[in-house]
C-alpha cells in the first residue's frame, strides 16, 4: 500500500523545526525577559517609574547618565535601542518558529550579543552594575545561544529580516519621540527652576551688599581657611564633632581593576552627630559658609559653595565641563567644596546601599593632600581624582602620588588618619543640616542653586551674576538655611498641579477650604500610617480643611501601576476600606481607614470580620463588596493616577495642589510646618 504521506514530507521544515522546539521555547522566554527588563528601564526613563534601586544617584542612573548610556549624537538612552531590538527579534523568531532562522537574522543576533558583551564590560568597568542592565544582556546572551543551536531556514532573507528590520525602525523612532517630549519637558522644569534661583541669588546678594554697606561695623567672622584647611566642624551645642574609631595604620592591597581598600565599615564609621537643621538650629560650622579649600580669592562677586562625590557622575560633568573652565576663565569667581560621598564607609545615610564604594577613600586622599601640600595640594588631589572619577587603584594612587610630587608613605599614613576621616564626616553632616537630596548641590554666595541639570547650568548662571555687578565680598555673610526651611521652600516654590479627581472618593472636609490635602498610600505601610496620623492631627485643630486619602498599594495584585510587590495584604486592606465606603458611606470608609491605619501588625481577616461587627456593618455583605469589580477599579484608578503624577514613592502627599517632596527630614516632621503655613498660620 503506498503511504499516505509523500516522502518529502519527512523532510519539511515544520517537522524538522519540532525536534528544536525545546531551544525556540528556551529562546523565547529569554526574549520575553529581556524585553520585560528593558521595558521597565525605558518606563522609568520616561515616567519615573520608580523601580527599586532605580533612585538617584543609583548605579542604574550612574548608567543611563555615562556616556555609554546614550546614542551618540541622539542623545537616546540605550535602553531604548534595546527594546526596540527585543522586541523586533521576538517578531523575527515567532516567524523562525515556522520557517527556521535566517542567515540574516542570526546575524543580527551576533550584532546583538556582542553589543552585550561590550555593555556589560562598560558596567564593570565603571563600576555601575545594574542588575536590570546585566540581567537583560545576560538573557540576550541565552538567547544568542538558541539561535546559533537552531536549525537554518530556506526562506528568503529579505522576507524576515525586512520585517524585522521595519519594526525595529519603527520602534525605535517612536521611542526617540516619546523621550523627545519627556525631555523637553524636564528640561524646562529645571530651566524655569534656574531662573528663579539665579534671580534668587542676585536679589539676595544685593541685599547682603546693601546690608554691609549700611553697618558701620559688621561683626567679624572667621574668613574661610583657604591655605591651611585647619578650621574645625562644631556640633550643633558648639563642641567639636567626636572622632571616628580608629581604622587601621595602613591599607590592604587591592585587587585588580577595583576601588582602593576598603576597610571594614564598623571600623571605618562615624555616626553623624548633626540633627537635620530646623529653623533656629545652630549651624554646624562657624563663620561664614564655605569650604576648608579655596580656589580664586577670598573675596569675589561669584563665590561657589558645591557638595559633592568624586565618584557622582554629574558631579564629574559639571566640575570638568563647567566649573574648571569658569575658574579658568574668570577672576571674580571663587570655588570651594564639601565632600558627600555616597558610601557606606564613612557615610551611614548609605550603609545598606553602598552607591560609590571608593568614594570616602577619595575623600580622605584629597583631604590629606591638603594637610601635606596645603590649598594647592588640595586641588592637584582634586583634579586628579575627578580625571579618575574617583576610583583608583592601590597601584593607581602610588602612580598618581608620584607624578603630583608627593610622597607614598606619609601621604596613605595621613589618609588613614582620624583626621581625614573627621573632615569628610563633618563635610557629611553639614550635607545632612542642609537637606542635600542629591549630589551635586550648588550654593552660589549662600544662595542654593536650583536647576542643577538644565544645559550649563552653573556657567549661564555665573554669567547672569555676572551681569549684575556684584560687589566682591568675602563667606562672611553666606548662610544657607538648615533643611527644614529648604523642605518647606521646594514645596513652596513647587509648581500647583491639577489632581484629576476621584470618581470614588470619600473626603473629608469641605472642598472649598482653604487647606486642602490628599495623600496616597497604602494601609500596610508604616510611614503611610505616621503621616495620616500627623495631617488628621494638624487639620482637627484647623477651623475648615479637606482631606482626601487614595489608595496606592504596593502589590501588584490590585495595583497595575505598580512595579513590585511588598505587602502581600496591601490589596486586601484597601479593598476593605473601599468596601466600607460603598456599603456605609463616608462615616463607614473613615472608621475602616482609622481601624487599617492602627492595625497593620494585626490585620487578617478574621479581624477585620470582627472589626466589621463593631462598626455596624455586615461582615458577609463587606467581604462579597469586596471581591467586586467596583471595588477593584476604584484602586486601579488612583494607583494609575499617582503614577501619572508621577509617584515615585509612598507617602505621596499633594498640599493645595503642591507635591510635597519630603515630609520627613530625619526623623523629624516638616509636613506640620507645610500644613501651617498653607492654612496662614506661622
Amino acid at each position: 500500500m503506498p503511504s499516505k504521506n509523500p516522502p518529502a514530507a519527512e523532510n519539511a521544515p515544520a517537522a524538522r523545526f519540532a525536534v528544536a522546539m525545546p531551544l525556540w521555547l528556551v529562546g523565547f522566554v529569554a526574549l520575553d525577559l529581556a524585553v520585560v527588563l528593558t521595558a521597565l528601564l525605558t518606563a522609568e526613563s520616561l515616567i519615573g517609574l520608580g523601580l527599586p534601586g532605580c533612585g538617584i544617584n543609583s548605579a542604574c542612573a550612574a548608567a543611563a547618565a555615562s556616556v555609554y548610556g546614550k546614542v551618540p549624537g541622539l542623545q537616546m538612552p540605550v535602553s531604548y535601542v534595546g527594546l526596540a531590538y527585543f522586541l523586533s527579534m521576538l517578531l523575527g523568531w515567532l516567524l523562525a518558529a515556522q520557517h527556521g532562522v535566517t542567515k540574516g537574522y542570526r546575524n543580527a543576533a551576533r550584532l546583538g550579543v556582542a553589543a552585550s558583551i561590550f555593555f556589560v564590560a562598560m558596567l564593570i568597568r565603571e563600576g555601575h552594575l545594574c542588575w536590570y542592565c546585566v540581567l537583560s544582556h545576560a538573557a540576550n546572551f541565552v538567547f544568542w545561544l538558541m539561535v546559533e543551536i537552531t536549525s537554518a531556514s530556506k526562506v528568503s532573507v529579505r522576507g524576515v529580516m525586512s520585517k524585522v528590520a521595519v519594526a525595529f525602525v519603527v520602534l525605535a523612532v517612536g521611542l526617540q519621540g516619546a523621550h523627545t517630549v519627556v525631555k523637553k519637558q524636564e528640561n524646562q522644569k529645571q530651566e524655569d527652576k534656574l531662573a528663579e534661583s539665579t534671580a534668587a541669588i542676585a536679589a539676595a546678594s544685593k541685599e547682603k551688599a546693601a546690608q554691609i554697606a549700611q553697618s558701620p561695623t559688621p561683626t567679624p567672622t572667621e574668613p574661610p581657611a583657604a591655605t591651611n584647611g585647619n578650621a574645625a566642624m562644631n556640633s550643633p551645642n558648639g563642641a567639636p564633632a567626636q572622632p571616628p574609631k580608629k581604622p587601621d595604620a595602613t591599607p590592604q592591597p587591592p585587587a585588580a581593576n577595583t576601588a582602593s581598600v576598603q576597610p571594614k565599615a564598623a571600623e571605618n564609621t562615624q555616626k553623624v552627630t548633626f540633627e537635620p537643621g530646623e529653623t533656629g538650629a545652630d549651624r554646624p560650622w562657624t563663620g561664614g559658609f564655605t569650604g576648608r579649600w579655596l580656589r580664586g580669592p577670598e573675596k569675589a562677586s561669584i563665590r561657589i559653595v558645591m557638595l559633592f562625590d568624586y565618584q557622582c557622575i554629574d558631579c564629574q560633568r559639571i566640575e570638568t565641563t563647567q566649573v574648571k573652565q569658569l575658574m579658568q576663565q574668570r577672576n571674580d569667581v571663587s570655588l570651594s567644596v564639601k565632600h558627600f560621598p555616597m558610601c557606606a564607609d564613612c557615610n551611614p545615610g548609605f550603609a545598606t546601599r553602598n552607591l560609590h564604594p571608593n568614594a570616602c577613600w577619595a575623600a580622605r586622599a584629597a583631604e590629606a593632600a591638603g594637610i601635606l601640600y596645603g590649598n594647592e595640594g588640595f586641588w592637584k588631589m582634586h583634579d586628579w581624582l575627578f580625571e579618575r572619577k574617583g576610583a583608583f587603584t592601590d597601584h593607581d594612587l602610588s602612580e598618581g602620588l608620584a607624578a603630583l610630587g608627593f610622597a607614598r608613605p606619609k601621604f596613605i599614613e595621613v589618609m588613614k588618619s582620624e583626621e581625614t576621616l573627621r573632615r569628610v564626616t563633618s563635610d557629611i553632616n553639614e550635607g545632612m543640616w542642609l537637606g542635600l537630596y542629591y549630589t551635586p548641590m550648588i550654593f552660589i554666595n549662600g544662595v542654593e542653586l536650583k536647576g542643577v541639570f538644565a544645559h550649563n547650568a552653573v556657567t549661564r548662571a555665573v554669567e547672569s551674576l555676572a551681569m549684575q555687578n556684584l560687589p566682591p565680598m568675602t563667606c562672611d555673610q553666606d548662610q544657607p538655611p538648615p533643611a527644614m526651611e529648604k523642605v518647606l521652600a521646594d514645596w513652596r516654590e513647587g509648581p500647583p498641579r491639577m489632581l484629576p479627581p476621584d470618581p470614588q472618593s470619600w473626603p473629608r472636609g469641605d472642598a472649598t477650604a482653604p487647606l486642602r490635602v490628599v495623600l496616597w498610600g497604602d494601609y500596610q505601610e508604616p510611614y503611610t500610617a505616621k503621616a495620616d496620623a500627623l495631617i488628621r492631627k494638624i487639620l482637627a485643630t484647623l477651623p475648615k480643611s479637606y482631606y482626601e486619602f487614595r489608595h496606592y498599594p504596593v502589590n501588584q495584585l490590585c495595583n497595575p501601576a505598580g512595579s513590585t510587590t511588598k505587602h502581600p495584604l496591601a490589596c486586601r486592606a484597601a479593598a476593605a476600606a473601599e468596601a466600607a465606603g460603598m456599603l456605609g458611606g463616608a462615616e463607614a470608609y473613615w472608621h475602616m481607614h482609622d481601624w487599617l491605619m492602627t492595625s497593620q501588625q494585626t490585620f487578617n481577616d478574621a479581624a477585620l470580620r470582627d472589626a466589621a461587627m463593631g462598626m455596624g456593618l455586615d461582615p458577609d455583605a463587606l467581604f462579597a463588596q469586596m471581591e467586586s469589580q467596583e471595588v477593584k477599579n476604584a484602586i486601579a484608578e488612583d494607583a494609575k493616577t499617582a503614577r501619572s503624577l508621577g509617584l515615585q514613592s509612598i507617602p505621596f502627599i499633594f498640599v493645595n495642589d503642591r507635591h510635597v517632596q519630603r515630609w520627613m527630614v530625619g526623623d523629624k516632621s516638616v509636613i506640620d510646618l507645610i500644613l501651617n503655613e498653607a492654612a496662614g498660620r506661622k
